[in-house]
């Protein structure tokens, strides 16, 4: 009985001991179970780390693609405007150039005519040249042939003056002495004649010359004149310049002389003034004369215009002409201002002397 409760008690222990051998092989395959389990849990996470990161390198790179994409866009905006823009351009460019070539074209044109009209112009003065000089050799050889015949009358008339002095009816006198003061006109108009021609062709002889020195020797040969008609003659302190003594003497006298001839009631009063004006000097003879109409103005300085009859104040109407040809020759200019009853002033211009 023992026996067979020590076998049955040796098997139970058998059986424990495999069951439990089991139960730690189990446990074995479960903790391997687990192990794999948490491997493969690891690699999950490790893959599904690895998934995350691609999704964001996956939105990054769509991300970037939208901003690239947004930038392509941008960019091909850009160059559309960037072709409009140089379509405008290239337009305006080349509305730039037909404008340009018109220019050209008219510059061509312009020049062409230009060039006629220099040519005309050249031909013009050329021609006017010689016309002058004819003229002036004209004056002057007509002047000097028509002194001697004029010689001659004055001489006949003066002899018959003589011999029938006291013999003639007053009104045959009379027409004789008209006859001398006409030949005395005559000569004084072949004088002024030939004094114009002279100040267009002459040579000048220009050098430093104080204008006071010729002031002095103008009213030293209007003395008479002065006297006759108890004037006054004034002046500034007078400038040097540089001139040609005879001609400007000739131009100082005249202007004086028009302001003792062309007078009123009163006194002639004249007076000759100066000042600088730049790199010239601007003269002035003012007097208490009748007076020019502002109409008549523009023909005192064209030769033989005459504003009165020769019974009213003599002379040939050439002095002021003169006057203008010897001032263009010096490089300066003269003009007038004048009222009726105010007198007049005559300015004119002269370079100054250099330094």
């Amino acid at each position: 009985m023992q026996s067979q409760e020590a076998v049955e008690a040796g098997q139970v222990q058998l059986a424990t001991l495999n069951i439990l051998e089991d139960f730690e092989i189990e446990k074995r395959r479960i903790e391997e179970t687990q192990r794999a389990t948490f491997n493969i849990l690891e690699d999950f996470d490790v893959q599904q780390a690895r998934t995350e990161g691609m999704q964001r390198a996956t939105f990054n790179i769509l991300e970037d693609f939208d901003v690239q994409q947004a930038r392509t866009e941008g960019m091909q905006r850009a160059t559309f405007n960037i072709l409009e823009d140089f379509d405008v351009q290239q337009a305006r460019t080349e509305g730039m150039q037909r404008a340009t070539f018109n220019i050209l074209d008219d510059l061509q044109t312009e020049k062409a005519k230009l060039e006629r009209t220099e040519r005309e112009l050249a031909k013009r003065a050329d021609d006017l040249a010689r016309s002058n000089a004819d003229l002036e050799r004209f004056a002057h050889v007509v002047s000097h042939d028509l002194q001697e015949p004029l010689r001659t009358i004055t001489g006949y008339v003066q002899l018959l003056q003589q011999e029938t002095q006291g013999k003639l009816e007053p009104e045959a006198a009379r027409f004789m002495q008209s006859s001398l003061d006409g030949t005395a006109r005559m000569k004084a108009m072949i004088v002024d004649i030939l004094s114009f021609a002279r100040a267009g062709k002459a040579d000048m002889k220009m050098e430093d010359i104080g204008l006071e020195d010729i002031f002095a020797g103008a009213l030293a040969n209007l003395e008479q004149l002065v006297a006759d008609k108890a004037a006054k003659v004034t002046h500034d302190p007078l400038p040097t310049v540089q001139c040609d003594r005879s001609l400007m003497g000739q131009v100082l006298q005249n202007l004086i002389s028009n302001g003792l001839k062309f007078h009123g009631p009163e006194p002639p009063r004249v007076h000759v003034g100066a000042r600088r004006d730049g790199d010239q000097w601007l003269l002035s003879v003012r007097d208490n004369g009748i007076g020019i109409d502002a109409k008549d103005l523009h023909r005192l300085f064209v030769p033989f215009q005459r504003l009165h009859s020769v019974a009213q104040f003599p002379g040939s109407g050439i002095g002021l002409a003169n006057c203008r040809r010897i001032l263009e020759r010096h490089g300066g200019r003269i003009w007038l201002e004048s009222e009726p009853g105010q007198g007049t002033t005559f300015l004119f211009t002269l370079p100054a002397a250099p330094a």
